[in-house]
């Protein structure tokens, strides 16, 4: 049998393989795809750890837990201290007073009065009659739909002194790492379950909500990660064990 003059033999073989011009074209784009790999391996590896962030979007901050118990629920108001960012507030007050703005008092002089603060950052404190602090900075603030600081950012806020109050609702979840205390009759829904409480000690760990206060109730809804309720002398737990 003849050999194929076009095939190499062991002594020609390297001469071959680095003078074909095929063998040089794929080699070249080989080398880039596999750097390319690594490249991006080491990106998605090194990216998160140095900012905190995921780079495929789930992004984690404050500790927050993911996922959780779907609950509903409306509670009695105990007395609140809020703080933190918040993307917007609403406000209903209930009689006239007076609130500072950028250093200037300005009269809320209406029976009702609708406040809303865009992206605010502070402190608010309250019970279920009264607002008693509310401190901070906001981007936009409107009074019965008259925005009142004018292309002005980061304007301070601030109530001299209390003020009733008969709505109160934060566009943006907060997270509540503990939320503990004797309630009254009320309905929690969690996912297709209800549970009724007249009474009863209430733990709710983790929550994850948004926070809506009318008529001297607090309405929630969210995800919580445990709900603890001391019922019938007994002690009912209930946990996310996860997707």
């Amino acid at each position: 049998m003849k050999r194929d003059k076009s095939s190499p033999t062991n002594q020609d073989q390297f001469g071959y393989y680095k003078d074909n011009p095929l063998r040089k074209k794929i080699s070249g784009p080989r080398i880039f795809l596999v750097l390319s790999f690594l490249t991006i391996m080491l990106l998605l590896l090194a990216y998160p750890l140095r900012d905190k962030i995921a780079i495929t979007g789930n992004i984690i901050s404050f500790g927050k837990p993911v996922g959780g118990l779907e609950m509903s629920t409306d509670l009695e108001i105990l007395p609140m201290d809020i703080k933190g960012d918040y993307e917007g507030i609403s406000i209903l007050t209930s009689q006239i007073g007076t609130i500072n703005i950028g250093g200037e008092e300005v009269i809320l002089e209406r029976e009702i009065n609708e406040i809303y603060l865009e992206d605010f950052s502070g402190r608010i404190s309250l019970d279920k009659d009264n607002i008693y602090i509310l401190d901070g900075k906001t981007h936009s603030i409107k009074i019965n739909g008259l925005k009142i600081n004018q292309g002005i950012k980061n304007t301070k806020i601030l109530l001299p002194s209390e003020i009733q109050y008969s709505l109160l609702s934060i566009d943006s979840e907060i997270y509540l790492k503990n939320l503990a205390y004797n309630s009254t009759t009320s309905n929690i829904k969690l996912g297709e379950d209800t549970i009724t409480l007249k009474d009863n000690y209430l733990e709710i760990k983790g929550l994850i909500a948004k926070l809506r206060i009318r008529d001297k109730r607090l309405f929630v809804s969210g995800t919580i990660q445990s709900l603890s309720v001391e019922k019938d002398d007994k002690i009912i737990s209930i946990e996310y064990e996860g997707p």
